[in-house]
């Protein structure tokens, strides 16, 4: 391998790889490590256009693209808490050229919350974590609730009153929000 393909290969695999994705396992990524990528590389978001984690992605490919030579593709496979997108990678060729924005919905929450997945957690391997994101709960200034205490007790003693919106049922959102309000 010339210097100048080893260099590309080694900050594509250190900084892109080594920064932000999860990939599928298998032994065609290793086979193809010396002239990898050689083509564009799919990235799938599992969430829809506009979401926070679709922005983070596309900000970043932009910049890795321009570092390796190849694009990132950003293909946004939203729906069922990240099952959908989770699973389209799964099922892609072990090749390195499909990978996946992965979160705590589809590598923690949803394995334990659905019975049945198509797909495994042993389908991916785990490259790097690409940043933390705070959940938040917020309510009108019209509401008479100063933090989350006293919100949880409003809510308490006016059910059906209140109202919320997480992006997808099984989320961490939804069960983070659903268990600050349900315990006792």
């Amino acid at each position: 391998m010339n210097p100048k393909a080893a260099s590309k290969t080694s900050v594509f695999l250190n900084v892109v790889l080594g920064a932000c994705f999860v990939a599928p396992l298998g032994a065609a990524f290793d086979a193809n490590a010396q002239t990898y990528p050689n083509k564009p590389v799919k990235v799938v978001v599992p969430w829809p256009a506009g979401a926070i984690t679709d922005g983070l992605t596309r900000q970043l490919g932009s910049q890795v693209s321009s570092t390796i030579g190849q694009p990132l593709v950003i293909e946004n496979r939203a729906g069922a808490s990240g099952t959908i997108g989770a699973n389209f990678v799964a099922k892609s060729a072990a090749d390195g050229y499909t990978l996946l924005i992965a979160s705590s919905d589809t590598h923690a929450i949803n394995p334990n919350y659905y019975t049945k997945l198509p797909y495994a957690l042993s389908d991916f391997v785990d490259v790097m974590g690409l940043a933390k994101f705070s959940y938040t709960i917020s309510v009108g200034s019209h509401v008479p609730a100063n933090n989350l205490k006293e919100f949880v007790a409003l809510a308490k003693a006016n059910p059906g009153k209140f109202s919320y919106a997480t992006w997808g049922n099984g989320s961490l959102a939804h069960l983070g929000t659903e268990l600050a309000l349900l315990r006792k």
